[in-house]
This record gives structure tokens, sequence and C-alpha cells, in this order.
């Protein structure tokens, strides 16, 4: 039994590192609300502040927002703050903050459920925040 809470402990950390291994360094800030108990199921949301949006210019993992992305970004928030209804007093993302030309990174991991179990990076070009929502349920 012990061996196996160590294993689901190892587990459960190697799945945050890799997700949070696509948040670019050189933060200067950032707040994070990682879900307490979850093993599997877990909804995690989080900003990390930059002086500029050098990090995400030339970064290849991340896209330039276009017109035509904004509606489906804005279905993943949407979904979002659906998970985070018990935990609205963590979770301060403005959808209005989404325009062209901010960055994303999605990481769907069902196509044919894609809110089911999904990863949305956003970076913010007006205030430099990259917002991290992680829905896994």
């Amino acid at each position: 039994m012990k061996n196996k809470m160590l294993l689901s402990v190892v587990i459960l950390l190697s799945l945050l590192l890799s997700a949070c291994s696509s948040i670019p360094s050189g933060f200067v800030s950032k707040e994070e609300h990682f879900q307490q108990g979850g093993f599997q199921d877990y909804t995690d949301y989080a900003k990390y502040v930059y002086e500029s949006s050098y990090a995400f210019e030339k970064n290849s993992d991340y896209s330039p927002v276009s017109e035509s992305d904004i509606n489906m970004i804005k279905g993943y928030t949407d979904n979002f703050k659906d998970w985070m209804s018990n935990r609205l007093s963590e979770y301060d993302f403005d959808y209005s903050s989404v325009t062209a030309g901010d960055y994303y990174r999605l990481k769907v991991k069902y196509n044919d459920n894609p809110y089911s179990d999904y990863t949305l990076w956003f970076f913010d070009t007006e205030t430099y925040t990259l917002y991290y929502f992680h829905n896994n349920t």
C-alpha cells in the first residue's frame, strides 16, 4: 500500500512538472492555485507575469491569437470558469483581455471530447501575463 501511494505521488508530480514545462522562464511574479487532494481529476489555475512579451514572440510552442481563435479560447475559458465555480476567489480571468495578437497554446487529450482533459496557456500582451488553465475531469 505504501509503495502504491509513493508511486501515485511520483506520477502526480511528473504530470504537474510536464505541464508547467510549457511556462517560459523569466517571469517576475506568479500566483498558482493547484487543486489539493486530486489524483487524476483536478483543475489548476495560475498566472505568471513577465516584463515583456519577448519569451512568447520567439517561442514556437505558442501561436499568435487570430480573430478566428478568440471564440475557441472563450469556449475553454467559459468551461474552465464553470469548473472553478466553487473556487471563484482564486479565479480572476477576464475574457475581454483576449485579443488578436496575444499568444496561446492548447493541449487537448481527447479530440472527441475536447473539454474533458485540456490545458490552455494564454499570454495577454497588454499585461504581460501568462494564464495557465488545466482541467482534467
